[in-house]
């Protein structure tokens, strides 16, 4: 029988989720989030705009003129154990392979904003009505 860690390892599970809803609220409360600001791979990243789990970041680099700016859809990783180190649950930017799905980069800030808003809206979550709207 197979045990759950090497059914996620078949899968291609990394112990990340898209949806903010998989996560009780415990979770949600003792998650690291992600940086304001943060350097990467020689550019550094300011963080202009969040909306759930949507970010909006500027992205520069030293000898840049102009920065350029990603939106992506934050992604939820549980807390697991690599090589017996334990990595608490945290938010993440999702990897190389997912961009275009869950990650866009924009030259111009008017293009990523235009994005933004558009996920930030449909990915705004749903609040139940008040009352009901079925005919009496």
């Amino acid at each position: 029988m197979i045990n759950k860690q090497e059914k996620e390892k078949q899968s291609g599970y990394n112990g990340c989720a898209v949806a903010t809803r998989a996560f009780p609220d415990w979770k949600r409360k003792t998650m690291k989030p992600l940086p304001r600001e943060f350097a990467r791979d020689q550019f550094n990243f300011r963080q202009l705009m969040r909306e759930g789990d949507v970010v909006l970041y500027e992205k520069t680099k030293p000898h840049w003129a102009q920065p350029t700016y990603e939106v992506c859809i934050v992604r939820k990783c549980a807390e697991r154990t690599i090589a017996g180190t334990l990595i608490p649950a945290h938010e993440a930017l999702p990897p190389s392979e997912s961009w275009g799905t869950y990650g866009w980069t924009y030259s111009t800030y008017d293009k990523a904003w235009a994005r933004f808003c558009r996920l930030a809206e449909t990915r705004a979550p749903q609040e139940p009505p008040l009352f009901s709207t079925a005919a009496r």
